[in-house]
């Protein structure tokens, strides 16, 4: 049973590096770049780091009950640091809204 959950971590970890690099690129594509500044760009690569220690940690642990507590420990920093960095206003979208609101 711990094999699988390792393999799952394994999984949901290397999904997840990936979505972060396409997310990477994609602002790259879209914006021109990485706005380093960003709430959600600072919250991603804290969660990066915190899921790359949960994964070692729980490699390293036999102890299913302890697994699961660092699961849930990093689902809810997921939830909190996104909550935490609240949405985004791009620079388009404000321009936009600035020029409606004079009309």
């Amino acid at each position: 049973m711990v094999k699988q959950k390792r393999s799952c971590i394994a999984i949901i970890f290397s999904l997840f590096i990936v979505a972060t690099i396409i997310g990477d690129i994609t602002s790259v594509l879209a914006w021109g770049g990485l706005n380093w500044s960003e709430p959600r760009f600072n919250a991603t690569i804290i969660i990066s780091l915190v899921s790359i220690s949960v994964y070692f940690i729980s490699t390293a642990m036999d102890d299913p009950r302890i697994i699961s507590f660092l699961g849930i420990g990093l689902a809810i920093s997921v939830w909190a640091l996104m909550i935490k960095s609240g949405n985004i206003m791009h620079a388009i979208l404000t321009v936009r809204w600035m020029v409606e609101k004079e009309k």
